[in-house]
């Protein structure tokens, strides 16, 4: 079949099918970039492929992560420092390894240790730590999982690295962004109900912190309603700023620090001059960013009789 004479200069257009060929090759040529050796990139779940050392580590359904390859650093993460794996394996979730590592919802891996972030914002690694990539304040192998230890934490770490969304890993070192995030939530209890007038009514308010993160410098606020005359105030934790006893002003109450799933409660006694009923608003906050703040307040009406 001849083919039509082109003049000089110019360039033929390649055939439809060639033209598809070549699209394909350039996005075959994109993807491999992701795992060229010495890149030390990570890919948010579900894979990782690090063929800078020969190993990948995946997080297989439901959030579990496996591992397999070399594991001359035990970076395999099942309580080994020698030999390799030709097969995938669950990563110890524990330091006896009596249970999975699940819940993973990313992944990374340098050159000999593994890193995984998990859904409540903690991140866990093992493996080489001959640089201190493993982040858990000390310079040791692991051969299953140690939490990084929070900012500025020395070992024994007493706190951890929380509210982290990403991470990733060089051949020997670690990265992370983190962004803290508290869920203040507020309750309140009177007693007795209905409470006589001149009668003591006490609140029981409860500040509770559903995380992710720690909660900083959380403080309760208490307006008093005008039918009542504060007569006491007792926190299990920081303290209280008071009206006099017998006046009616504000309590203020400074918690500080509230860990993930911790609270604080505080008693407030009054005195009641009312003939009706008796409505409380008490409110909390923190420094640390709220996603929720529809429920950092509470309400009770207490009757009266």
């Amino acid at each position: 079949m001849s083919v039509p004479d082109t003049p000089p200069g110019t360039r033929r257009r390649p055939a439809p099918r060639r033209r598809l060929a070549t699209v394909a090759a350039l996005v075959t040529s994109l993807a491999a970039a992701l795992v060229l050796p010495g890149l030390g990139l990570s890919v948010p779940s579900p894979a990782y492929a690090d063929s800078a050392v020969g190993r990948d580590i995946r997080t297989g359904l439901p959030g579990t992560a496996l591992t397999w390859g070399g594991n001359h650093r035990g970076q395999l993460g099942d309580g080994n420092t020698a030999g390799s794996a030709t097969v995938p394996g669950r990563v110890c979730g524990n330091a006896t390894c009596t249970a999975p590592l699940d819940k993973a919802v990313q992944v990374a891996a340098g050159d000999g240790h593994s890193i995984a972030l998990l859904e409540d914002g903690t991140v866990l690694g093992w493996g080489n730590n001959a640089s201190g990539q493993l982040g858990d304040s000390t310079k040791t192998d692991r051969a299953t999982p140690v939490r990084v230890c929070a900012v500025g934490e020395p070992a024994p770490c007493a706190g951890f690295l929380e509210g982290v969304t990403s991470i990733g890993a060089g051949d020997s070192h670690t990265i992370a962004v983190a962004r803290p995030l508290a869920d203040l939530a507020t309750s309140i209890g009177a007693s007795p109900e209905p409470v006589a007038n001149g009668g003591t009514l006490t609140y029981t308010v409860r500040v509770h912190n559903y995380g992710p993160t720690s909660a900083e410098d959380v403080v309760l606020t208490d307006h008093l309603p005008t039918t009542v005359r504060y007569a006491g105030a007792t926190p299990s934790t920081g303290h209280c700023d008071t009206p006099p006893t017998g006046t009616t002003n504000t309590v203020t109450c400074h918690f500080g620090t509230l860990a993930r799933g911790g609270a604080a409660t505080v008693t407030i006694a009054v005195k009641v001059r009312s003939t009706g009923s008796v409505t409380n608003v008490v409110s909390a906050t923190g420094t640390t960013p709220d996603p929720r703040p529809v429920n950092n307040s509470a309400a009770i009406t207490t009757p009266v009789g």
